[in-house]
């Protein structure tokens, strides 16, 4: 599993997704070849699948935290400001 930054964590997320669709297109060029249809699609495909799942819930996990940790500096330092502001 991937463990670097938010950034490398998206690209990471968009390979696998690409390993699930077997690096294929939804409207390819003539020379290009298409996404297998559900039930079509190799173990490795089906594999990367659930690996992109695992690491779209480590993203979320992650902006979760940054969320929550931004709101609390937000708070504090609207707190901060209110009370310099009464001093």
């Amino acid at each position: 599993m991937y463990t670097g930054d938010l950034a490398g964590l998206v690209d990471m997320i968009q390979f696998r997704i690409g390993g699930w669709q077997e690096f294929g297109y939804e409207n390819p060029m003539p020379d290009c070849k298409a996404i297998p249809p559900l039930g079509q699609r190799s173990a490795a495909a089906v594999t990367a699948g659930h690996d992109a799942v695992e690491e779209i819930d480590k993203l979320l996990a992650r902006l979760y935290k940054l969320r929550e940790q931004l709101v609390d500096e937000l708070r504090e330092n609207a707190d901060i400001r209110m009370n310099g502001a009464r001093a």
